[in-house]
């Protein structure tokens, strides 16, 4: 009835509403705001930030026409539509990674944290997203409810008024060239909805204990769009995750006050379960460490790593436990920050891993599709390190869902004993993102794999060797 008064039209965009009516039924019925929650919580749950969702557009070249010559006219055989933007191709890679017959208390909850701008894209992105994730991965959605727009309510999908944009990807036989559009801005009052929606589930569980629940896992991906402070990650993460969380960030973007943030968490508890880790290419590092990309490979790492410490200051030292850095086709690398030098140094000290990339070039000129693979590394990493986080001696200390279907979870844990001296948990679970990421580029679809092939990918890579100490 005070929902039919007020006359919401049950979106995201309701939510002060919303929390105005929760607190007034309530009130009305004898009941502390507590006792009325939406059904979902921050706890045992993995969030993915995705703020720069886009449409993506993959304009195929084949035939006579299979290489692309700049001042040419080229026509496409085929054009197809799909979901872009990082954050949404980590989701969609751990909807691939998530076993269909696990048993519903031991998988995890998975939260998206996106804008999907208005318009005709931004219709078709919500409606490619509903299809590959359903509203359970989506929205938060549990079986035996049909209540659609509740469920839209309870997830942390925001629809801005600007324009979604669109990503085309032109892909020739010799390479895959991206064309990106603007992002549309988000108004001030949109920013505060997504918020708004994270401090809810965070202090809305079940109970009436009055603690906060934060999220087990949180993956940081990518930029902002224009209305987003430099603050925005930080913020999240400030309400979303805890001391115990783990937290992978893939993003350049407010990255000083984020690790401002996560340092603070750490240095403010001596109990504490969490980790977080930076993923980076190679040249994102080299830029902000202000390297020079030419030189010797192994020499380009340590220093690109070293210049990023002391360009960042004590908090990368004390937030990061690892940073995982791609290369391409070329090897990753993997560093463990093990803490303050004895030699009176500011920086603290690191050892790096060389870890090889599984050769693709062997699939008899099959046509690779790279976009999105950088994002299935951070999902196959952030999957496999929450699973081993998990089934290891480090404890959480809280209930937590797995993001790996049973196949996965069997090979991990089988060769965990020979990654043991190569940067712990992260080096296996490194080494499984990026045997994910080399599955993805034989499909079309961004950050689609096959989980069968990863695990074959990964069976054919040597461990890793140390490179510095």
């Amino acid at each position: 009835v005070f929902f039919s008064m007020y006359n919401i039209g049950f979106d995201v965009g309701s939510t002060r509403r919303i929390s105005f009516l929760l607190v007034l039924c309530s009130t009305l019925l004898g009941m502390s705001p507590k006792s009325i929650t939406t059904g979902l919580s921050l706890g045992s749950s993995t969030i993915v930030v995705g703020l720069n969702a886009a449409l993506q557009k993959r304009f195929i070249l084949s035939g006579d026409e299979s290489k692309l010559v700049p001042g040419d006219v080229h026509r496409a055989s085929s054009v197809e539509f799909g979901i872009g933007g990082k954050g949404q191709d980590v989701a969609i890679a751990l909807s691939c990674l998530a076993s269909k017959d696990s048993k519903k208390e031991e998988s995890d909850k998975l939260l998206l944290a996106q804008f999907v701008g208005s318009g005709a894209e931004g219709d078709t992105v919500m409606d490619l997203l509903e299809r590959r994730l359903g509203n359970t991965l989506l929205y938060g959605e549990e079986e035996g409810e049909d209540s659609e727009s509740d469920a839209k309510v309870r997830g942390l999908t925001v629809r801005p008024m600007s324009q979604m944009r669109t990503c085309t990807t032109i892909v020739a036989s010799d390479c895959a060239t991206e064309l990106v559009e603007p992002s549309g801005l988000v108004e001030e009052d949109e920013l505060s909805q997504l918020m708004d929606r994270v401090e809810q589930l965070a202090t809305l569980g079940d109970g009436d204990s009055g603690s906060r629940e934060a999220a087990d896992a949180i993956c940081i991906m990518g930029s902002m769009p224009p209305g987003c402070p430099v603050e925005t990650y930080a913020d999240l993460v400030e309400r979303a995750a805890d001391k115990d969380s783990l937290c992978l960030i893939d993003s350049v973007v407010g990255l000083e006050p984020l690790l401002r943030v996560l340092a603070a968490k750490k240095e403010n508890s001596d109990d504490q379960s969490g980790a977080n880790v930076l993923k980076v290419n190679l040249a994102e590092l080299c830029k902000m460490a202000n390297v020079s990309e030419k030189g010797d490979k192994r020499e380009l790492v340590v220093s690109s790593v070293q210049g990023f410490l002391s360009e960042f200051g004590p908090d990368a030292g004390v937030a990061l436990s690892h940073i995982a850095i791609t290369d391409g086709k070329d090897p990753a690398h993997l560093v463990e920050i093990l803490g303050p030098q004895t030699n009176g140094s500011t920086s603290p000290s690191f050892r790096v891993w060389k870890i090889g990339v599984p050769d693709l070039g062997s699939t008899g000129g099959q046509l690779l599709y790279p976009i999105g693979a950088g994002d299935t590394v951070a999902a196959g990493t952030l999957a496999a390190w929450k699973y081993l986080h998990q089934h290891g001696e480090e404890k959480i200390g809280r209930v937590v869902g797995s993001l790996v279907g049973e196949r996965s979870g069997k090979v991990l844990s089988s060769r965990k004993s020979e990654f043991g001296g190569f940067g712990g948990n992260l080096g296996l679970a490194f080494s499984f993102g990026l045997a994910c990421a080399s599955a993805s580029c034989l499909q079309q679809e961004n950050s689609v794999f096959e989980v069968d092939t990863a695990l074959e990918l990964l069976s054919e890579m040597p461990q890793p060797t140390s490179i510095h100490e």
